[in-house]
């Protein structure tokens, strides 16, 4: 886990002084600590991530694009660490003015050390699929489909099972200051040893406002559930941040959000409440609006399987 920060770190302090000077690079990078208490089952996790997310423009209507993301969450009192990493790439090309369309592959994977050994990845993806968006006026509307299969340990429980997601999603931007968007994705396993098809649903409302040049609060509220089993996850956080740049001498902002993930399983539910803290690198000339570690920004720029929207969003 120390090499992949290490490594991405020095890819951000390469890649910053390079992106200041061509407008054409956009994006951001959010180093984020986070503490998240379980009440109910006396647990306690304190958590390191590092997200990073860029745009290049070729300047004729093609764009590249890639992400990566990774988390490590640290069991308090136990010695145990869950780990998570999600890392995609994009190509998308402006047909028009009002429309764009693009391919797009993705990696997701979840780990799990107990007592200083490593299962592996205990849980994996590869998603490959196509996405499109259009755009009037203040509204931009996207939807994607795309294929999979599912990879690590239990790959080996579902040998044979498809995984195909799509999904949809809007954003409304009436000023530079508001941005709204809403989300949906669906992520359906099909076949192997499932007796039937198993649908997961993943629902996301956010909101970013620039109270002034200084301070941004940023919310969402989003909901996972499968039709297979009464289970179902929601979470809710509220945050805000201040750019630092005067400070700092270069971009820098600073921001806390506060979530809370109530999981419920037969009617049984259980509250997950956490903090997170992050420094945020703005990339280029058209940066991230939340900090790359939040639950708004998850839904504003979310993967394309509902399993990593909701097992990643760390």
């Amino acid at each position: 886990m120390v090499t992949k920060f290490g490594v991405l770190a020095f890819s951000v302090a390469f890649v910053t002084p390079v992106a200041a000077l061509a407008q054409d690079f956009s994006g951001a990078v959010t180093l984020g600590y986070s503490h998240t208490d379980v009440p109910d089952a006396d647990i306690k996790l304190n958590g390191l991530s590092l997200d990073g997310r860029l745009d290049f423009s070729m300047g004729n209507g093609l764009t590249f694009g890639a992400r990566y993301n990774t988390f490590n969450l640290d069991v308090a009192g136990i010695d145990a660490d869950v780990s998570g990493n999600l890392m995609a790439f994009d190509v998308t090309y402006d047909v028009s003015s009002a429309f764009s369309a693009g391919v797009f592959i993705e990696h997701a994977e979840l780990g799990v050390d107990i007592g200083g050994i490593s299962l592996g990845s205990v849980a994996s993806s590869n998603t490959f699929g196509i996405e499109g968006h259009y755009k009037t006026g203040a509204m931009d509307f996207g939807a994607f489909v795309a294929t999979g299969e599912p990879g690590g340990l239990i790959a080996a429980g579902l040998a044979g099972v498809d995984l195909t997601h799509f999904g949809l999603s809007a954003t409304y931007t009436p000023s530079d200051a508001l941005t709204v968007v809403g989300s949906f994705i669906r992520t359906n396993l099909d076949g192997g040893p499932l007796p039937t098809d198993v649908d997961i649903d993943y629902i996301g409302l956010a909101a970013v406002y620039d109270i002034n040049d200084k301070f941004s609060v940023f919310g969402g509220l989003s909901r996972t559930k499968t039709d297979i089993v009464d289970l179902k996850a929601t979470t809710i956080s509220l945050g805000g941040s201040y750019d630092m740049s005067s400070f700092a001498g270069m971009p820098l902002m600073a921001s806390l959000e506060l979530a809370q993930t109530k999981p419920e399983l037969f009617g049984t539910d259980t509250d997950i409440n956490s903090i997170r803290l992050g420094l945020t690198i703005p990339l280029g000339g058209n940066a991230a609006k939340a900090p790359l570690n939040s639950g708004a920004d998850a839904i504003l720029n979310p993967s394309h399987s509902a399993l990593s929207q909701t097992l990643l969003s760390f």
